[in-house]
């Protein structure tokens, strides 16, 4: 790191920032210039010369003098031969009692920005393109919105705001979350709204359904916070750094749902397996498994916990499971260690000939690999245990098709309420399909068998909305398969007596 103190007296106006200024400092502090990846600048300065940090290729964090108020653009950075050394720069760090910076760094790398000291206000036009600052470090109890484009971050002002803090020491996110002045267009300025500090002594946060502050991009939780109920951070797609410390005690039930920003893997994997309850996650960016080829052909619950904790990841923070062409079988109740699990795939040429008892069961927001429109199991599977999808699969607002592969044997309640509204059975083998295998699936409304069927008693049961089978093949029926479903149900034989 690079210290340089800026000489100021009452004599001498305050200094600029430039080339020889730089050059005199790494060479009284003996410091190669491309070795310098910290920069501190320290004091008052009149202003910035063209090219003043040209010198500082590897340049990787900028910090600002005080009551900087001058333009900080790429012309700084630009070099004798014209072109930029800024490529390698990711942070700035400014004052607090800047007001009139304006910064026009149009570079993808910058993304964290922080502040330091006590800001009131940074002023409606600090920031001219920064739009790629993704992470922002500012003191407690702040709020930065962007008050005059709020789409984006060309305007910035940057307050201390009261917020409604209860009793008990819940925050609640609504639009009573900020005590605002009357002069504020509220609506506005909650639209705005991009970073987001809650001060120390908040205990619990929780919010009504649907509610969200939808261009929030950082949120920093204070070390006080002890939970953080179901659904608080829901459709926060702009969301992509929470500040979380590790004496939280529980993060509840779909606590976060799609906050796909969010890299869920990288912010919560400090903190204990037990802080986080069932489904804490949902469709937020965590982690991907792909088990190895080198792995045996049986799938297992502990084949996964040996393969993350090779990985260093936690099993509880993994949303996404490929498995590979080789593996023949699952066996285990792999949903107890993959809680969080959202995404199933299957590689090409899938040799998977059987899927265990309760492999999958209680994953409510699973969807499998395939085409467009249709998600498949592999070809090569001759068997499904029973429960094995059993309260997966759910949870979903769209109509969704599953192919699954003859010859096959489904056991008990495989695909219990489970949300399909078409299942399609493809090939010409046959199709037994044990009791209840697809009961309480009220979304189903068409099954269709390419080949040879044998139904077991209950199989449909409580299907309300099923509508319409067609058989093309043999079909061989017990009493009682379609207990529980609508009167009108058509049962569709082509040519085929039952």
């Amino acid at each position: 790191m690079l210290r340089i103190k800026l000489q100021n007296n009452q004599r001498q106006a305050d200094p600029e920032i430039n080339q020889m200024l730089i050059a005199n400092a790494t060479r009284d502090q003996s410091v190669d210039l491309s070795s310098v990846r910290a920069l501190v600048l320290v004091g008052r300065a009149r202003h910035i010369r063209k090219g003043a940090f040209s010198q500082l290729p590897n340049l990787r964090v900028l910090t600002l003098p005080d009551n900087c108020d001058m333009a900080l653009t790429t012309r700084h950075f630009i070099n004798s031969q014209d072109d930029s050394v800024c490529e390698n720069l990711r942070g700035l760090i400014v004052s607090a009692q800047t007001t009139n910076l304006h910064i026009a760094l149009d570079h993808e790398h910058l993304s964290v920005l922080t502040i330091l000291g006590e800001p009131r206000s940074l002023g409606d036009d600090i920031f001219a393109n920064t739009r790629q600052f993704k992470q922002f470090y500012l003191p407690e109890n702040c709020a930065l919105v962007g008050l005059q484009q709020p789409d984006r971050l060309d305007a910035v002002a940057y307050h201390l705001q009261p917020m409604q803090i209860e009793q008990a020491g819940e925050v609640v996110f609504d639009d009573d979350l900020f005590v605002l002045s009357e002069d504020v267009d509220k609506e506005r300025w909650l639209e705005s709204l991009v970073y987001l500090a809650l001060p120390e002594g908040v205990v619990v946060v929780s919010s009504p359904d649907g509610y969200c502050i939808e261009r929030l991009r950082t949120l920093i939780l204070p070390r006080s916070l002890q939970l953080i109920k179901s659904g608080t951070f829901t459709y926060y797609e702009t969301l992509s750094y929470v500040s979380i410390h590790d004496n939280i005690e529980s993060i509840e039930t779909q606590a976060f749902i799609c906050c796909p920003n969010i890299e869920g893997y990288d912010i919560f994997s400090h903190l204990p397996p037990d802080r986080f309850e069932r489904y804490a996650f949902f469709d937020c960016n965590l982690a991907r498994l792909t088990v190895p080829i080198e792995a045996g052909p049986v799938l297992n619950p502990d084949m996964i916990t040996a393969l993350a904790a090779a990985l260093g990841i936690q099993t509880i923070l993994i949303d996404d499971l490929t498995i590979p062409a080789h593996i023949t079988r699952i066996e285990g109740e792999i949903s107890n260690t993959l809680p969080s699990l959202t995404n199933l795939t299957f590689l090409e040429n899938s040799r998977l000939e059987f899927i265990g008892e309760r492999a999958f069961q209680g994953l409510s927001y699973l969807k499998f690999s395939g085409s467009e429109g249709v998600e498949r199991l592999p070809a090569s599977l001759y068997g499904i245990g029973a429960y094995a999808f059993a309260n997966s699969c759910g949870l979903d607002d769209f109509r969704r098709k599953l192919s699954l592969p003859t010859p096959i044997t489904l056991g008990a309640r495989a695909f219990h309420q489970c949300d399909f509204a078409e299942v399609y059975f493809s090939g010409t083998g046959l199709a037994t399909l044990g009791e209840q295998v697809f009961v309480l699936c009220r979304a189903l409304q068409m099954v269709i068998f390419d080949g040879d069927v044998k139904l077991c008693k209950n199989v449909f049961h409580s299907c309300n909305d099923l509508q319409a089978i067609g058989f093309y093949q043999k079909v061989e029926i017990a009493n009682g398969a379609f207990n529980g479903c609508r009167d009108d149900l058509r049962l569709f034989f082509f040519g085929i007596d039952p």
